[in-house]
């Protein structure tokens, strides 16, 4: 992947209190490559001024901190509107209709997957189809892996305790259809470290279009 030299961090400040620490993870902690410049943007204003300055100055990416959809779908039209076509990135919260209908080429991480579209979730996306004609909705395979997770501690113990129960479910890691999660001990959290469960969406036709696993994005250069 090509690491961007500059962004500009679009600071949405009608949902301030929701986005601080989105912008403090890239300007504080530094969780981005490369330099980042904010454009602090009033609940009150529109995008024009943050895009053309963006766009004069040439960033290589652009990050909207933001958590609603229509200020989202506001910033992606401005952008779009005053030429800029580099790398541009939100929140996942801001995924809804007015957004995607107006983000063309945007990259969006997610917490699950389209399940039509994932090696590892297309047998299940297609006996989805079979029983309820229609393609999974977004978080349904993510639904299915934690059922089965609940349903494995039962089945496996048998007929002992429920202490049984609860500790068959923390021995193991388990393996679901979308990652595997394990639990650790240290945070009391289950967890899956080594295959996250995140993973990377592109706006295309209207829709957030699975590139690829988080896991498997490797550092060839795009």
């Amino acid at each position: 992947m090509v690491k961007p030299g500059r962004s500009a961090v679009v600071h949405d400040l009608s949902d301030a209190d929701d986005t601080l620490q989105t912008v403090r993870i890239i300007t504080v902690h530094k969780k981005l490559d490369g330099a980042a410049t904010v454009e602090e943007v009033a609940a009150d204003e529109d995008f024009t001024a943050a895009a053309a300055r963006i766009t004069a100055r040439g960033d290589d990416a652009v990050v909207f901190a933001g958590v609603h959809p229509d200020r989202a779908a506001s910033c992606a039209r401005t952008l779009r509107d005053a030429g800029y076509r580099r790398t541009r990135v939100p929140d996942e919260h801001v995924v809804g209709t007015s957004f995607l209908d107006v983000a063309e080429g945007w990259l969006v991480g997610t917490g699950y997957t389209d399940a039509t579209a994932d090696p590892r979730t297309r047998k299940f996306a297609a006996a989805h189809r079979a029983r309820y004609h229609a393609a999974p909705a977004p978080w349904a395979a993510e639904a299915y892996d934690a059922v089965r997770f609940a349903v494995h501690g039962p089945t496996a113990a048998g007929d002992d305790a429920r202490a049984t129960v609860r500790a068959e479910l923390l021995r193991h890691p388990w393996q679901g259809i979308t990652r595997e999660v394990s639990y650790d001990p240290d945070s009391e959290f289950f967890q899956a470290v080594e295959d996250s469960g995140a993973f990377l969406c592109q706006v295309t036709d209207h829709a957030a279009r699975l590139v690829s696993r988080a896991d498997d994005i490797g550092g060839s250069a795009t």
